[in-house]
């Protein structure tokens, strides 16, 4: 399963101005009816949390994922960076420690199956380390995106099947400005590092121009409620959308163009009073130390033209399609709307506070929550349909 974290100037086939149209002209029957509602089964496996032994501390995750065996292999941001376990939640290994060599790690930001039987962990240092289903070493490469400027992903899907999209970063030196800006960037479609759709220059994300007290550039960060670029790969299809309507585009593996899925969804208007709202919460979820420091730069957010109406896609092993709606502070946790492989609504999960949802496989939620220490807690539960 994959996991899934663009403006364009032609209306042509495979370009926003295309499926915008194919969006009013969609008939009613196509779009979004009442979602039945999902619930989460109690966990069938847990570890984790601030009572947890050493062998299942977890500090930052950056990706969890059942094996065929049903071992679950969860990936953390501090060393050992990989720790498998059993399916009653007994510590097997660890692997892949700091360093520069085979197997060894900076920083985990991902993994994935991105080929028959074979895992994928994506290192900060443009590496991939590759595993076999049964966590053996495959080897060590160095991969550089030669499609996209800069050769790093800032969004980005793989497949089994060898395909592998991607978004770029964008020339943030060339388009830095001061507040609020968008960078752009291309998306790609890859088989074996070579393009086989490129669906043009689109958002990368919505920016935060910064500058230092004597007035010089000193970097840039997304706005935290602003829109990006997210992709996710389908055994059979290709899905991508900049969040500014409830519609995702969807291209065959060739590039070709194919309906949209479009649902409806609350209004995406940029209310200054929920925006507040949005900002309490997470400054009452962030440390002591940083909370005034958070409220003053919240305070001094720019307005958007709009909220953003998702912010991540996510393809299960069933190529069931999962959105995460973007969170308002009215929602207990994660809000995600679920359309089967033919892109009708089936279902809508909404996950526990503070949790994040890594992918579904089997039937199967794996997904983690915060506990009230902020410990990482990683789970597995039956979806009940």
């Amino acid at each position: 399963m994959h996991q899934t974290q663009r403006t364009s100037r032609a209306a042509s086939p495979g370009r926003p101005g295309w499926w915008l149209v194919a969006i009013l002209l969609a008939p009613q029957a196509a779009r979004a009816q009442t979602p039945a509602e999902w619930r989460l089964a109690p966990p069938v496996f847990e570890v984790g949390g601030v009572a947890a032994g050493p062998e299942a501390e977890f500090a930052n995750l950056g990706g969890v994922t059942l094996l065929d065996n049903g071992n679950v292999v969860i990936a953390d941001r501090v060393d050992p960076f990989l720790k498998v376990f059993d399916p009653t939640g007994r510590h097997l290994r660890d692997l892949a420690h700091k360093g520069e060599g085979p197997g060894e790690y900076q920083y985990v930001l991902s993994l994935d199956w991105c080929a028959p039987g074979e895992l994928s962990v994506f290192d900060v240092d443009r590496r991939i380390h590759r595993y076999t289903g049964d966590m053996e070493l495959v080897g060590t490469r160095s991969v550089t995106l030669e499609a996209i400027p800069g050769g790093a992903a800032y969004q980005q899907d793989c497949h089994p099947n060898g395909y592998h999209v991607v978004t770029g970063w964008g020339d943030l030196q060339r388009q830095f400005k001061v507040g609020l800006y968008e960078a752009t960037a291309p998306v790609v479609l890859l088989r074996d590092q070579v393009v086989v759709k490129d669906f043009g220059e689109r958002l990368s994300s919505q920016r935060l121009g910064l500058v230092g007290p004597d007035g010089a550039p000193t970097g840039s960060a997304p706005h935290p409620f602003g829109r990006a670029t997210v992709v996710a790969l389908g055994s059979e299809k290709v899905y991508l959308g900049d969040a500014r309507d409830y519609a995702i585009e969807v291209y065959d593996l060739s590039g070709g163009a194919l309906p949209p899925i479009v649902w409806d969804g609350p209004p995406l208007r940029y209310d200054r009073a929920l925006v507040d709202r949005l900002a309490e919460q997470a400054i009452a979820a962030a440390p002591e130390r940083s909370r005034a420091r958070l409220r003053r730069s919240y305070r001094e957010l720019p307005d958007l033209d709009q909220l953003p109406a998702y912010d991540r896609i996510l393809v299960s092993d069933e190529d069931e399609v999962w959105v995460r709606q973007f969170v308002r502070p009215d929602a207990v946790g994660e809000d995600w709307m679920v359309f089967d492989a033919a892109h009708a609504l089936v279902g809508r999960l909404r996950l526990p506070p503070r949790s994040t949802l890594w992918e579904v496989r089997e039937g199967n939620a794996v997904y983690s929550i915060l506990d009230e220490f902020d410990v990482p807690v990683v789970r597995v539960s039956r979806i009940e349909r």
